[in-house]
């Protein structure tokens, strides 16, 4: 079995540490040997650092965690009692996309145009913010873009902060002053 990257791949990067019970971190066989198995700690495990990546946390779950990490074990290690996956689920393809730019610029009507295919030249001002969602089929995986007209709001700081800190969306800005930065 190999992973998405191919056979081996190297190591992303050590920022994180192994400082907790409940991170994922990839298995490997040394420097750049990365496949397709990780394992998940159940300690603090410090000797571990800068030799594999951690690159997630068990967010839900970690009872179960806990109830694999006490099954009997035998030679080398390995459990006594089967260990299954019984359920795994399809990766969340969703993505939030956020327009931003002054108002009266056609954020809206390029909403619009994009998730129901209509452009109407009289299209009445967005107010506070406007919502709207597409499917799209990438490669053979069904994906939900979320995306957001925010009205113009950004001037009156009505976009609250965590909102853009706590959301990992791609935004397209749009102004109306954009003939002039085209041209100078």
């Amino acid at each position: 079995m190999t992973s998405i990257y191919g056979p081996k791949f190297t190591d992303e990067n050590f920022d994180l540490k192994h400082t907790e019970a409940g991170l994922l971190s990839m298995a490997n066989a040394g420097p750049d040997t990365n496949g397709c198995q990780f394992f998940i700690t159940c300690a603090k495990t410090e000797f571990l650092d800068n030799k594999h990546v951690v690159f997630g946390r068990v967010l839900d779950g970690l009872l179960t965690v806990r109830k694999i990490e006490n099954v009997p074990t035998g030679q080398n290690n390995k459990p006594k009692l089967p260990i299954v996956i019984e359920q795994c689920d399809e990766p969340n393809h969703t993505f939030q996309i956020v327009l931003l730019g002054e108002g009266a610029v056609g954020k809206s009507s390029l909403l619009l145009r994009y998730v129901e295919d209509k452009f109407n030249t009289q299209h009445l001002s967005t107010l506070q913010a406007a919502f709207a969602t597409k499917e799209i089929n990438v490669d053979g995986k069904k994906i939900e873009l979320n995306i957001w007209d925010t009205a113009g709001q950004e001037k009156f700081h009505a976009l609250g902060l965590y909102t853009i800190e706590t959301v990992k969306v791609p935004f397209l800005s749009m102004t109306s002053q954009i003939p002039t930065l085209l041209k100078g």
